[in-house]
């Protein structure tokens, strides 16, 4: 049998024994050093043939990865994980998703699936995308999601299956900024310099907008691709082939946040006469604590990543003590009064789930984790315009708008 395939300049194949292979023959691939970090391939196609004594013979095809070994953060569980391009790996527990009132939502013993249900890249899974490599290690409750980054920042949605059906996602980051390195503090709250999915914080950058978020739930959607262009942001499936577009649904259902879970791509539509909350269909029915607890704690739906949250503390709201100066850049955000946090005005997705665009070039929004007042259906959010801030306004619920978090 010969075997032949790959680059010598890149790896080696070695065997045991000369040709013809035995029966059970091991085969041994070795990553040639690499001193100056200049072997980008990481995976090789190796072809063995076999001729028989006949003349006849077969190929077969074997894809090798041969990534150099990368570790897996040790960080916090949460809804977002945040990577470092090309940098270790996340371990996801699959047991986070047991952590609602809801129960066991994974068993120990289920058969779980996973997916990534899209990037907003169309390199699909591969070492030059957003996610380079994801594979489910063990089963059932007690499994985890290993993920590796690949060497383009950006974001995407990973789920977990079972019987066909998504129990939980979370949202990975892959982002170069210095989140840790570049905090900066008000009264209330250490805040991130940076939106959450955002990539930059450059004014007018389209990379510095971020991803929405109905208030409550835990999954993003896109936000707009430009201020000139208020459509969705591209995202696509794991393929790289096909586009994946946000749903939009009417809200039906009495106990609407488990049929989010179900469905993370789906934005809900408020309801007309319950004052266009997406929770729920039935007027009686609230959840006031989604993104803030009774006790004033972070929540399992929190989309933030580990030791960071939705802000929420202050008498008038946690924006009060950010002092945006009264110039802005381009009618494209506004400053902190410090002239290092900018803030991108991107609009918001309306409670029908339409991106305006005369919104999108004039308003930012931004949710705090707060609710207007018990049993009332707005949340408590920032409004940023191009005459200044209103810094604690209510917005009903169902809207999708920017999320900055804060340091727990």
């Amino acid at each position: 049998m010969a075997v032949t395939g790959g680059n010598s300049d890149l790896a080696s194949i070695s065997k045991t024994s000369g040709d013809p292979a035995p029966a059970g023959e091991q085969f041994y691939f070795t990553l040639a050093n690499d001193p100056d970090g200049k072997i980008t391939v990481r995976t090789m196609t190796l072809t063995f043939t076999y001729t028989g004594e006949d003349g006849r013979s077969a190929q077969k095809d074997v894809i090798i990865n041969a990534a150099p070994a990368r570790g897996l953060k040790v960080v916090e569980d949460a809804n977002s994980y945040i990577l470092e391009p090309d940098g270790e790996g996340v371990a996801i527990p699959l047991a986070w998703a047991n952590g609602t009132s809801y129960g066991e939502l994974i068993g120990a013993n289920d058969d779980v699936s996973v997916k990534v249900l899209w990037l907003d890249t169309d390199r699909g899974i591969a070492d030059n995308s957003v996610v380079s490599s994801y594979q489910l290690k063990g089963n059932g409750s007690t499994g985890t999601i290993e993920v590796y980054p690949g060497s383009q920042e950006g974001n995407a949605l990973i789920a977990a299956i079972v019987n066909n059906e998504i129990v939980w996602s979370w949202h990975i980051w892959v982002t170069s900024y210095d989140i840790e390195g570049t905090t900066f503090s008000t009264t209330e709250h250490t805040w991130m310099h940076i939106n959450l999915g955002a990539l930059n914080n450059t004014p007018a950058s389209t990379d510095s907008y971020g991803l929405f978020y109905q208030l409550g739930r835990k999954d993003p959607f896109p936000t707009v691709v430009s201020l000139s262009n208020a459509t969705q942001r591209p995202l696509w499936d794991e393929s790289g082939q096909n586009r994946v577009y946000m749903e939009i649904s009417p809200t039906t259902e009495p106990d609407n946040i488990r049929n989010a879970m179900k469905n993370p791509t789906t934005f809900y539509q408020g309801v007309t006469g319950n004052n266009n909350d997406w929770i729920t269909s039935n007027n009686s029915v609230k959840d006031d604590y989604l993104w803030n607890s009774v006790s004033n704690g972070k929540t399992h739906y929190d989309p933030c990543p580990g030791g960071w949250r939705t802000p929420y503390k202050g008498d008038s709201g946690p924006f009060v003590s950010l002092g945006f100066t009264s110039t802005f850049e381009s009618s494209s955000g506004r400053y902190f009064s410090d002239s290092q946090s900018y803030w991108p005005m991107t609009g918001a997705i309306s409670t029908t789930g339409v991106y305006n665009l005369s919104t999108s070039a004039l308003n930012g929004y931004y949710w705090s984790g707060a609710v207007e007042s018990i049993g009332n259906l707005s949340g408590r959010y920032l409004l940023l315009t191009t005459w200044g801030a209103e810094l604690y306004g209510s917005l009903t619920r169902s809207n999708g708008a920017n999320v900055r978090c804060v340091k727990e």
